[in-house]
């Protein structure tokens, strides 16, 4: 069995599709692990979600900012944009089996034979293993009951706090932890992010460094694999982390990797803008 690990998708179905032919996906035998959005920005967010939801039981993936956000849109919370391409998930007549799938997703997934961890956008500097699980997972149950969940994601769209403290409760806590897993580029040594900045690594605002560099130096017991940043290319400079989203949305490409060996494959973008 061979697990593969691909990019954030964000719509783009026939990319995606390209891509599993490329490496010959076989649901009978191979896992998908995706690094979350999966939808938005995209030609064919529907088709991509219907797609995903039919293999859901060899998909292990972890929610990204946009996963979120549809899930703000389907509670009512916002409103989608005009000619945004997630209005026709809200009108699908199978909605609220994939929205609930998707509901039920963590941020952050850890493959114990491949000793890999995977979350759609980075962690802070001195968070542990069990401690990233722990707070993926105080994400996800609150997430599984509606009026937490709403509360949530109502919320989410907040800037602050700007660092995560253990000392934070209920839904302060809950959002400083999904601005982490699933917004982050930016931030200090001492875990303050900076949420505007979003271009490129090596041009940070004053004072802030890619979350990533502070790992340099102090490396990780496991891999470490990430979406969400375009801008990078695909490339991370620190050993063992490894940067997946290489723009599709954007014109560019599809990326997957490999648990195995960190084999990346790449399908040229496929989809119309």
């Amino acid at each position: 069995m061979a697990v593969y690990a691909i990019g954030d998708v964000q719509g783009c179905y026939q990319s995606l599709k390209t891509l599993l032919q490329a490496i010959r996906f076989s649901p009978d035998k191979d896992q998908l692990w995706l690094v979350g959005d999966l939808v938005n920005r995209g030609s064919r967010s529907l088709e991509t979600l219907r797609f995903i939801y039919g293999l859901r039981d060899h998909v292990h993936m972890v929610l990204g900012n946009h996963d979120m956000h549809l899930l703000s849109l389907a509670y009512g919370i916002k409103k989608p944009e005009k000619n945004s391409d997630l209005v026709p998930i809200l009108a699908a007549a199978d909605k609220l089996d994939m929205l609930s799938w998707l509901q039920q997703q963590p941020l952050a997934r850890f493959h114990p034979k491949h000793e890999t961890l995977m979350v759609h956008a980075g962690i802070l500097p001195g968070w542990s293993l069990p401690q990233v699980l722990n707070l993926s997972r105080e994400v996800q149950q609150a997430m599984q009951h509606e009026i937490s969940c709403k509360k949530l994601l109502r919320s989410m769209y907040r800037h602050k706090p700007k660092r995560f403290k253990e000392k934070y409760q209920g839904t302060k806590r809950l959002r400083t932890i999904v601005n982490v897993m699933t917004r982050m580029r930016f931030c200090k040594a001492n875990g303050k992010q900076n949420f505007s900045a979003k271009g490129d690594a090596a041009h940070p605002p004053e004072g802030y460094q890619p979350w990533f560099h502070f790992f340099a130096g102090h490396p990780l017991p496991f891999s470490l694999l990430f979406g969400h940043w375009s801008a990078l290319g695909g490339q991370c400079p620190i050993p063992g982390f490894y940067a997946l989203d290489t723009g599709c949305v954007w014109g560019r490409s599809l990326t997957a990797m490999r648990l195995s060996d960190k084999k990346r494959f790449q399908v040229a973008c496929t989809d119309k803008p």
